[in-house]
């Protein structure tokens, strides 16, 4: 089971690794700005959304599915599941976590999704 001292390392390598994806697309001073644009209401909520979408258009197919498991990561954090196995509902083990800090399945649920994916090409 994770601790607080370990959730909190892992949300700052998450948002670390979101904000070198962020750099490395964008620069680092736009990322920056973006990453810590803090606003409220309504209307803003929804300005920022298109924000987002318009500087997650930008990023590359690989670039743009591990922000989403980033922020994937992020909610469940937020949700007090992230460690959880969205399969069997077992810890990740933290060796996992630390080589997949967004990882969703336990190695034993992740192998055997892997056994069920069907090969490329064939």
């Amino acid at each position: 089971m994770l601790t607080k001292e370990d959730i909190e390392r892992f949300k700052d390598r998450l948002l670390k690794e979101k904000l070198q994806i962020l750099s490395d697309v964008l620069g680092e001073e736009l990322a920056l700005k973006y990453f810590f644009s803090q606003v409220e209401g309504d209307i803003a909520d929804r300005a920022q959304d298109l924000y987002e979408n318009q500087v997650l258009a930008s990023l590359s197919g690989l670039q743009r599915e591990t922000i989403d498991k980033i922020n994937e990561a992020l909610r469940r954090i937020e949700e007090g599941t992230y460690g959880k196995c969205a399969s069997c509902g077992a810890d990740i083990e933290i060796e996992r976590l630390e080589a997949i800090p967004y990882a969703i399945l336990c190695s034993a649920c992740s192998k055997k999704e892997e056994k069920i994916k069907p090969v490329k090409g064939l």
